[in-house]
């Protein structure tokens, strides 16, 4: 597998949109809460105390600055507050929470800030604070130095909130958040990222790679999309190289787990073998799921779980399938659905019929669309009569482990793995192909050009 860095930088490609929409989504999240508050205005008083005599002494400073503690207490006791808060219908603990006192003890001056969302109410108490602190000095404090006051304005910008920088604020950290959460995900997610991981660590060869699809195209059949049917012709080359003394190429597909696609590869393997002119025979052995009967829309009333069971006639003509659309493809549905697959694939019987199949010279293929490996061991036991094997695998789905213990039950079957299909790709070089053929269409189909002829007089 590739180091954690080259891994989680393709995950950060790979989750490109959603890195996108986390951002948006925090940023407009962000921006809608900071719309609905109730902005906050701060107004600033500063009370400074002076020093008559010129030039100043060190103890005349010394004096002004030591009463500095004094006064910024006197702005937190009732003596201050109480009034204030009485005037303007407010307990003591409500204007408390919406007061600030700054002093420097090197400075002379006091700052009284008061928040409100009230702009013109937050200038107004604090200038009542200060007038109530000169107010008190004068009377109560003897010999105290004269206060100059520099009263508040009515602010006009809030203090908060700033919708503009919560927007901005939102948007990092749902950019930061996500890419730290597939950062961590990455740690621990032992998918497969890109399909020449597979070859890296399982030393085995990418048939082919077959693309999603999306709603529309899985309405379609596989000719009609051509990056898919030339992924299809791709694959069927693959199994032009099989070597094999017998008559029919025996041949299974099947995945580590379920929803991977293997029906689905199956079906447009076996039409695209029957298309190109071989004799193709596809076989139904998932005796728990079928998908095949459904999928051509034929009856599986007879097919090859019937075959086990005594007295029905005809067992070679059952074996070789119903006719479809497609004159050198025939299919062979499950049957009726037995109670015990796995007892059943053991049986004396399944040999017989796969002498049957091995020896039979009526098709050039036959494609076996068998159960996944991991859940039942009923693709293990076909494994053993199936020479040649393809898995298919859905990056999105299958783990290394997964895939490693699928490789390692299906060789101790005795099967060949002849290698992996990856279904369902999102990969940068299917948007090369899909390229490639829509200019190899335009060449061939050029478009109607209408030429305009200017009539002069």
């Amino acid at each position: 597998m590739r180091s954690f860095t080259s891994r989680y930088i393709i995950r950060l490609q790979q989750s490109l949109w959603l890195i996108i929409a986390s951002g948006l989504l925090c940023g407009s999240l962000a921006f809608t809460t900071a719309a609905c508050i109730h902005p906050v205005y701060r107004a600033t008083t500063i009370v400074i105390t002076k020093i008559d005599i010129e030039p100043p002494a060190n103890t005349d400073i010394q004096a002004v600055l030591s009463l500095q503690p004094i006064l910024s207490h006197l702005l937190t006791t009732t003596i201050i507050l109480e009034p204030v808060a009485t005037e303007h219908h407010l307990t003591i603990d409500q204007l408390k929470k919406r007061i600030h006192i700054h002093s420097d003890p090197t400075s002379p001056m006091i700052e009284i800030s008061v928040d409100n969302t009230n702009p013109s109410l937050a200038a107004l108490l604090a200038n009542e604070m200060a007038n109530k602190l000169t107010g008190y000095v004068t009377t109560q404090i003897v010999n105290a130095a004269p206060i100059d006051i520099i009263p508040a304005s009515q602010p006009t910008i809030p203090l908060y909130p700033h919708p503009r920088r919560a927007t901005l604020l939102g948007t990092l950290i749902g950019l930061i958040g996500i890419i730290l959460m597939i950062g961590f995900t990455a740690c621990f997610d032992h998918r497969f990222v890109l399909p020449e991981d597979i070859k890296h660590a399982l030393n085995l060869d990418i048939l082919a790679i077959i693309p999603r699809l999306n709603r529309k195209q899985r309405r379609q059949s596989a000719e009609d999309i051509p990056e898919l049917a030339e992924k299809c012709r791709i694959l069927c080359t693959y199994l032009n190289t099989i070597p094999d003394s017998q008559p029919g190429k025996l041949i299974m597909v099947t995945s580590a787990l379920i929803g991977e696609g293997k029906s689905t590869v199956a079906v447009n393997l076996a039409t695209f073998l029957a298309l190109s002119g071989k004799q193709v025979l596809l076989v139904d052995t998932d005796l728990r799921h079928p998908a095949l009967d459904q999928h051509y829309h034929i009856d599986n009333t007879i097919g090859l779980a019937n075959t086990y069971f005594e007295g029905i006639p005809r067992i070679e003509t059952i074996l070789d399938g119903q006719t479809t659309d497609l004159f050198s493809l025939r299919i062979l549905t499950s049957g009726i659905l037995p109670t015990n697959p796995a007892e059943l694939l053991q049986s004396q019987q399944t040999s017989r019929l796969f002498q049957y199949y091995k020896h039979s010279n009526k098709f050039d293929y036959i494609i076996f669309d068998t159960p996944p490996v991991l859940p039942v061991a009923d693709a293990q036991i076909l494994a053993s009569y199936i020479p040649y094997t393809i898995i298919v695998v859905d990056l999105a789905k299958t783990t290394q482990w997964e895939l490693q213990q699928t490789q390692h039950l299906l060789l101790r079957a005795g099967t060949n793995i002849v290698g992996v299909t990856v279904n369902k790709s999102v990969h940068q070089s299917n948007r090369k192909i899909q390229t490639y053929l829509r200019e190899t269409s335009y060449r061939i189909h050029p478009p109607t050009t209408h030429l305009i002829t200017e009539h002069r007089p």
